[in-house]
């Protein structure tokens, strides 16, 4: 037989590699941020975002941390999800 593009285009496409995720990597950073804790001064009141372009954009980002880590809670009712991801997430935001 020969090749038949409509197989082909039908065929279900190779599912992509889910990267492991490394406990150490969870460790590393609650190091980092057991370090900034200890060399910033403590916080008293809620922190809002502003000022220079570099922390509205880590901002930005700890809220894109935030909202994935909820949608991988809500598809932990559904699917079987790895018990690393939701404390990576979490220390990212």
């Amino acid at each position: 037989m020969g090749y038949n593009p409509v197989t082909h285009i039908l065929s279900s496409p190779p599912r992509p590699k889910v990267p492991v995720l490394n406990v150490s990597r969870i460790g590393e950073i609650e190091s980092w941020i057991d370090k900034a804790d200890g060399e910033l001064p403590g916080l008293n009141a809620f922190v809002l975002p502003g000022g220079l372009k570099g922390a509205a954009a880590l901002h930005m980002a700890r809220t894109v941390c935030r909202r994935a880590e909820r949608a991988v809670v809500r598809l932990g009712t559904r699917e079987d999800v790895s018990d690393r991801v939701i404390p990576y997430l979490n220390r990212l935001s």
